[in-house]
Order: C-alpha cells, then structure tokens, then sequence
C-alpha cells in the first residue's frame, strides 16, 4: 500500500480502492469435486461487500482484476467469464498451464476448459470487451504459455497491452515494476473513451475521469 498511497499523494496515479482477498494459491478458480468455488466468491461475495460498504463508482468501465503469477490466470479467466462486472483484467506473469500439468482441482479436462484463459479466448468474444494487460520477466519460466496467451488474444482482435521487462518470474520482478502496473489501471480505470465492444480505449483519451464517487456523492 505504500507505493500506492505515495503515488496518489504525488498524484501520479489517481485515487482508486485496492481490494486483496486471499485465495490460498487456488487460482481463483470454481474447484471440481466440491472444493472451494474462488471465481464465484469474487463475484458473488466480494465484489458486492465491496461496493456496499465503500464509496465506489459500480459500473463495470470503473472496476478492474489484476493478480501476479496465479492470480493473475484468475483475473483472466473470471474477466472473461464476466465481461458484465470487469472491463480491465491486470495479467502480471501468468501461470497458464496446459491440462496435462494442471492441479488436480481442475478436474477433468471439460472442468478445466471452463477456467482456462486460453480456452475462453479461444471460444468466446468477452475478452473483446476486457482491456488486457500481459507483462512478464524476459527470464520466466512461463514465456512459452503467455506467448500463446498473446497470440489467442490478438487473433481474436481482443484490446491488449502487452510488456516483456526485465526479470524472472519471482517477487522482486513484481515489486520492482508494482508502480508501473498502479500507472495502468489508473489510466485505465479513469478511461474516457472506449471500444466498441466497451473495453477502455487508452489509444484515444485526453482527458482522466474519477473511478470512484467524490465525496458528498
């Protein structure tokens, strides 16, 4: 939190409400064989706790999911199962596994699709409506994995920003470029224009709107 607070009070980034929930390394996925449904306590419990009880702005083009690593296969795959709550989906070095090398509480394969950000890619027009960022390490062990993430979001002509900095997949690589990745869902969350498809539009904007209400709102 302090590089978050450090850069709203330098006002390099505008003022934005950062939600982190623990999915105990999860993916963030609905778990077969009756584990713990992560994707659905996002959206069914975390999502409206958070808008009840704080000042925020509730419309999808104002609310965004980003997660490192694993988390970062969440933000995907819940961005794209609901186009309808997140317009942004925050990708920082994801974990995209193949079905073969899968955790068990995947399931079996027709389980797995249904979490796979590639497989949702793949088959559906949401990402369309998702702003995507990808960054990862030029050293992470996950190259091969993104890289095919990339392409199946840029065959589908999904909006996509995508970064290769230096690093590997590990937690100084994040805390090294954390403020890099506050500057994008500021621009992103404060988007004026959009596509088509309602994904933020940073190509076009010249002018930051609030993210969430102002006070007296």
């Amino acid at each position: 939190t302090e590089d978050l607070d450090r850069l709203i009070d330098q006002r390099m980034i505008e003022p934005m409400i950062v939600v982190l929930p623990d999915g105990q390394q999860g993916y963030w996925t609905n778990q077969a064989n009756g584990g713990p449904q992560w994707a659905d306590f996002i959206t069914e419990d975390v999502v409206p706790y958070v808008d009840t009880h704080f000042r925020t702005d509730a419309r999808r083009e104002r609310r965004a999911i980003g997660g490192l690593s694993m988390g970062a296969h969440g933000a995907m795959q819940i961005a794209y199962r609901r186009p309808e709550l997140f317009s942004i989906a925050g990708a920082h070095s994801p974990t995209i596994r193949p079905f073969e090398d899968s955790p068990e509480f995947f399931g079996d394969q027709a389980h797995f699709r249904l979490y796979d950000p590639l497989t949702l890619v793949r088959t559906s027009n949401n990402a369309k409506r998702v702003l995507t960022w990808i960054d990862l390490g030029n050293e992470d062990k996950f190259r091969a994995t993104t890289a095919e993430m990339r392409q199946a979001l840029l065959a589908r002509e999904a909006p996509l920003e995508f970064h290769v900095f230096q690093g590997e997949h590990e937690g100084w690589y994040w805390m090294g470029y954390l403020p890099e990745y506050l500057r994008f869902y500021s621009r992103a969350l404060y988007s004026k224009t959009f596509t088509p498809d309602g994904a933020p539009d940073l190509e076009d904007d010249t002018i930051l709107l609030t993210a969430s209400a102002q006070p007296g709102r």
